[in-house]
This record gives structure tokens, sequence and C-alpha cells, in this order.
């Protein structure tokens, strides 16, 4: 599947306009948002600008960097081995 494809699944039958691409680049923009995609290896894959700032990296450098080596407590390879969410 595209990655143009994924987004316009996403948005469903609500379709992809300009108000929801709005809303979506509000969201990855927005320095009160996070948001950090990692692989089923707990690597991050994606981590929104204004994370990367708060950890002094820049563009693009936390790819492939093992989630625990920036937030110690992380409970994402937990929930990756069980596939239960962990909440709070």
């Amino acid at each position: 599947m595209k990655e143009v494809d994924v987004i316009l699944d996403t948005a469903g039958n609500y379709g992809f306009t300009p108000l929801i691409a709005s809303a979506l680049r509000f969201f990855l923009r927005n320095p009160y948002e996070t948001l950090i995609i990692v692989d089923k290896n707990s690597r991050i894959e994606f981590m929104d600008r204004g994370s990367e700032k708060f950890f002094g990296l820049s563009q693009g450098e936390a790819k492939r960097i093992e989630i625990k080596s920036l937030f110690p407590q992380s409970s994402l390879p937990l929930t990756l081995e069980t596939g239960v969410p962990v909440i709070g």
C-alpha cells in the first residue's frame, strides 16, 4: 500500500479534505502533542519535530534509535511483546 493510500484509508468515509489535512498538519506540528512510531523491534521509525527538539536531536536523527535509549521507563517494548496496551 502506498503512503498516500494509508492516509486516505485512515480518513475512510470522511475523505481527505482540506480541513482534515489541516488537522493532521496541526497534530504533527503541535508542540503539546507528540507522535513517536516504533517498529516491532522498538526502534524509532518516526519522531515528531517537537520531540526531536526536546531531546536535542536534528530532524530525522532519531530514526533507528531504540526507544529505551531515550525513554528508559518506556512500556512500548512490553506492549509490542504482549500486544496489550499500557495506559497511564
